[in-house]
Formats: structure tokens, sequence, C-alpha cells
């Protein structure tokens, strides 16, 4: 392979930029579906063209790539493909030909990649310097709550090279500054002109002013990824899938929840459940490559912000069958689970002679102000569920299904009490 292509080289060296075949390479493109465009060659990229050279510097996602040498859409042309024989150079495929050699991206970013078709050499250089990576970022406009006021701007979070922000915009506009000077003579990260997604640095004083738009009123959730100058801006909507609801985990057809209008971060569902598993898309993609609300490992009552195509998953439980009332606060990032049969029902003694560590328990109930006694538990309905007897104040309930329960004691002296408590 590399004997012809030094042939080729040295019979048309003199053709400033020959393909190997005496035919001038006016035009170069790029295509794949690490590329913006995907697979569709009728929109593959030119690429810019000084001397022998051809460049693309733009995105690049995950996947692969190669050159035609035109957009022609029965792909029945020459391409520039992959030297799998030497990695870093190309050989020109023939239109027609079995063989299909492309290059690989494995990581998101913004690139350079060159091929000069004089030399069969390609480079592909991933253009991000993490030093280049703001301190701090900030969102003003008046799609925000504060407006234009810089000074009041709200502050994103910083998790490496990605700047976050979950929250609350009006339909209007929006830009990022690096910091609060209220003079607006900054740096700031604006819209690339063509393309949404991607963001550009403007120079502070410089007289482009490129901004994104809120087009309609809501809670959204926004990321700017420095690494591969990509914005993400969704407009939050919350929906439930999973074995506990009515549509099991069908993602096409998953529960939507209701905005609370007045507090634009409060989502609430009620409907029928069974014992089974549960979490929240935030649309109905059925191929789940989606971002979605999940439960923080941590503690129950909180949730964390799942990134679509991540591997974890963390789902919330439930134990009984019932009508339930789940409200989320995607401000604090808390969730209440609420089973409607035991709305309205107070954990207070029936009797002050019975005092536990706690109403509500995972595992044990810990009596604090007796150690030997004989108890009885009831469901909520008056149903004896188990009983027993107890040397050292503790019962365990952990063959108990989530409710409300009534314990009942019988002490030695003859004397009884009873108390309600809720089994998580």
């Amino acid at each position: 392979m590399k004997k012809i292509y030094l042939i080729i080289y040295l019979i048309f060296g003199s053709f400033a930029i020959s393909n190997g075949f005496g035919q001038s390479v006016e035009a170069l493109f790029i295509v794949g579906n690490a590329t913006p465009i995907g697979w569709d060659i009728t929109k593959a990229i030119e690429m810019t063209k000084v001397g022998t050279i051809f460049t693309y510097e733009g995105n690049l996602a995950p996947g692969e790539f190669k050159f035609p040498v035109n957009r022609n859409s029965d792909w029945g042309q020459d391409i520039y493909e992959r030297d799998p024989e030497n990695d870093p150079y190309a050989y020109l495929h023939i239109g027609g030909q079995p063989d299909d050699n492309k290059w690989t991206i494995k990581e998101a970013g913004n690139y350079k990649v060159t091929i000069d078709v004089a030399s069969l050499e390609v480079t592909i250089v991933l253009n991000f310097d993490p030093s280049s990576v703001p301190a701090e970022l900030y969102m003003i406009g008046d799609a925000t709550s504060n407006g234009w006021s810089i000074d009041k701007a709200d502050q994103l979070t910083k998790s490496g090279n990605t700047f976050v922000w979950d929250g609350a915009l009006k339909v209007g506009n929006f830009k990022f500054p690096v910091n609060k000077n209220a003079d607006f003579n900054q740096n700031m990260y604006m819209r690339d002109s063509e393309h949404d997604s991607i963001f550009y640095k403007h120079v502070g004083g410089a007289g482009d002013d490129s901004q994104w738009t809120a087009f309609e009123e809501g809670w959204y959730h926004i990321e700017l990824n420095f690494a591969t100058s990509t914005i993400k801006i969704q407009l939050i909507q919350i929906y439930m899938v999973g074995s506990a609801t009515s549509i099991g985990w069908d993602i096409g057809i998953a529960l939507p929840f209701t905005q609370d209008f007045d507090s634009l971060f409060m989502f609430s569902y009620s409907g029928d459940m069974v014992p089974g598993e549960l979490k929240f898309p935030i649309n109905q993609q059925t191929d789940w490559g989606q971002d979605m609300y999940m439960k923080n490992p941590l503690d129950t009552t909180k949730m964390y912000y799942h990134t679509g195509g991540a591997t974890d998953d963390s789902k919330w439980k439930i134990g009984e069958a019932g009508s339930y009332t789940i409200k989320l606060d995607l401000k604090h990032f808390t969730i209440k689970i609420l089973n409607n049969a035991y709305a309205g029902i107070k954990l207070e003694n029936t009797s002050n002679q019975i005092r536990l560590l706690s109403n509500m328990v995972d595992e044990k109930l810990v009596v604090i102000n007796s150690n030997q006694f004989n108890y009885q538990v009831y469901s909520i309905n008056g149903s004896l569920l188990k009983r027993g007897s107890s040397t050292n104040g503790i019962i365990n309930v952990d063959d108990l299904k989530t409710g409300i329960y009534m314990l009942r004691l019988n002490d030695q002296k003859g004397s009884s009490s009873s108390v309600k408590f809720l089994k998580k």
C-alpha cells in the first residue's frame, strides 16, 4: 500500500493538489455520526481549503467520520478513508469499492481536523485548554428574575468543566457574563450565530451581542460544557415511569406531572400505584437517552439530576398499593410521596404510658420508658399482624410494609397502652 502511495506521489507531485489520480481536489467534505450532521452525505460539512490542506474546526461527538469529495447522495464517489496500516494517514477509496475504513472519535469536544491531500497526512486535535474555563459564570437577561441588573446576576454552579443552573425563566433573552461588573465591559459567553447549542467567548468591549431566547415561561435546566463549547437548555416537564405506575416502564406514555404556576419549581401527581419502582424522566423519548430526576441514594426524600446516557439508575420504591400524591420541589431537589389513605392521620400517642424513640421507623421500634412487655401490632383497620414479647425495649418491624400501624403494649403490672407509628 505504501509503495503505491509513493509512486503516485512521485508521478503527480507537480500537481499541487493532486488526489493521486491526476484530478485536482477542489473541495473536500467531512461526514459521519461524529459530526453534527451525522451520515447525511447531502449535508456533509465542507472543509476549509488552503493549498493542499483541508480543515474542519468544530464540535465532534463520539463516533466515526471520513472525507467524501462531494455530496452525491448515492455514496458512489471517491472518499478519503483511514489507512488501516498507518493510522495518521489517509488513502483514496475509489467509489464503489467495498473498503470502508473510518476515523473514530472517543471523546466529545471541539476539534481541529486537517487532511493534506498531497502527503495524505491527517491530524486530529482536541481544541480544549482546561485553563480557559472561567472561575465563575453568571446569567443575565430580561428572561431572568433580575433582568439586566448585572450586579444581581444569578450565579451558575461549577462542576469540573461544566456550569449548571436550574431555575425559572420568563419569555425573553439571556447570556452569561463572567462576573458582576456593572459596566458590562467584560467577557461573556454568547450564542453561536448559526447553532443555538454552541457558545463562544465574547471579548469585553466588542460589538457582538448574540443572546439566547426563552420562548416559553417555565422551569429550566441549563448546562454549559466548556470542554465541548456546547450549551444544553431544557424547559423542564416532569413525567413518571416505573413498575409502580399504571403504565409500567413504557416511557412513551409516561405519566405527566402538573406544574404549580405560582411556584414554577413545584410539580405534583395524584393517582393509583402498586408495589414497585419509579423515577422521573423529563420527556417521553422512547430511547431512554434523556435526563431524569432520580433518588438520592443517601436520602430517599431528596433527588438528583441524572444526565441522559449515564449509567446511574437510582429509583424510589412503593411498598403498598393505594392512591398516592407525589410532590417534587425542583428548587430544593426534594420529594414527598404520600399515601392518601393515611392523609391527616396523626402519629401522637393515644396514651402517655408509651414513649417511642421515634414514631417513624425503618426496621425497629424503640420503647424508651419500658424494657419488658408483651406487644401486639395491628393494621390501621384493626387486623392483628404480629405479637410477641420484649426484654430490651426493641421490637423488630422490618417485615412490615410501608404504612401506618397501631402498637399495643401490656406490661408486667397488667396495664396496657397503645400508640400509632409509621413504617417507612
